[in-house]
């Protein structure tokens, strides 16, 4: 049974650009200053965001660091926000009541982050994801006495467009930070009280909101989560690491990066 945001998505031819060149036979998008961005998004679809270093170097070098990232999730989202050099309402943001885009589950790794998004409005995302990097660019280059560019490139991002997909993507950026840990779920089955106990201590992401460990009430995840309860959602990652690691060479990973 089709989820209630996939049923009301409109079709949506995919397309590769790069250079001002496009195919139809990608399945990512990356996106460029002078293409149309609201060509690429549709209102109300969810969409994986991510990005990583440039030269694969780390992104977040302290806490200081992912805490800012996070505020900036925040303060960005919202529409008619400031551009990201204004910064004085970074330090203390508030969640908006007109937000861009819903953020449903997000994860932070050393070199790279993962953003579960859904549009809400047209351009949403794209705003957005400018507000927030370009910020926080800034922010780390101040903080490093650093010049030049931070990201490899402009954010990939690849549409959900399957029920699989919509289901597996936040188990994906949840269960990412095991791999900080030693523990690779993706080449065989990992002890679940190990992972858990990892993923319960990690802060940099949005599981232990789903877990319901605490609330973070910028992440809205209802869709996701509606007919289910947090011990459900641990139950899905631990039959990922313990039985069903053998469906990612099977499953859709295109929706992956």
């Amino acid at each position: 049974m089709k989820s209630k945001i996939l049923k009301t998505l409109p079709r949506q031819r995919e397309v590769f650009f790069s250079n001002g060149i496009h195919t139809n036979t990608g399945h990512w998008y990356a996106i460029e200053k002078h293409m149309r961005e609201s060509e690429l998004f549709s209102n109300g679809a969810v969409y994986h965001v991510y990005n990583r270093g440039a030269d694969r170097r780390n992104i977040f070098l302290t806490e200081s660091d992912r805490t800012r990232f996070c505020k900036g999730m925040i303060a960005f989202n919202e529409r008619g926000r400031c551009e990201p050099n204004s910064i004085s309402h970074v330090r203390h943001p508030s969640v908006s009541a007109n937000p861009c885009v819903d953020i449903m589950a997000y994860c932070l790794m050393p070199n790279h982050f993962h953003l579960m998004l859904k549009q809400r409005e047209t351009n949403g995302i794209s705003e957005f994801m400018h507000r927030l990097g370009g910020g926080y660019a800034k922010y780390f280059n101040r903080t490093n006495e650093r010049k030049g560019v931070l990201f490899a490139g402009a954010y990939k991002i690849k549409r959900v467009t399957t029920d699989a997909q919509f289901q597996h993507l936040p188990r994906y950026i949840h269960l990412n930070p095991l791999e900080l840990a030693g523990m690779n779920y993706k080449l065989g089955p990992i002890a679940w009280q190990d992972a858990e106990r990892f993923l319960n201590d990690y802060r940099w992401s949005s599981y232990r909101h789903y877990a319901g460990l605490e609330c973070q009430l910028f992440i809205r995840n209802e869709e996701i989560i509606e007919e289910t309860s947090e011990g459900s959602h641990r139950e899905f990652l631990r039959g990922w690491v313990e039985r069903d690691w053998k469906t990612l060479d099977s499953f859709d990973k295109k929706i992956f990066g």
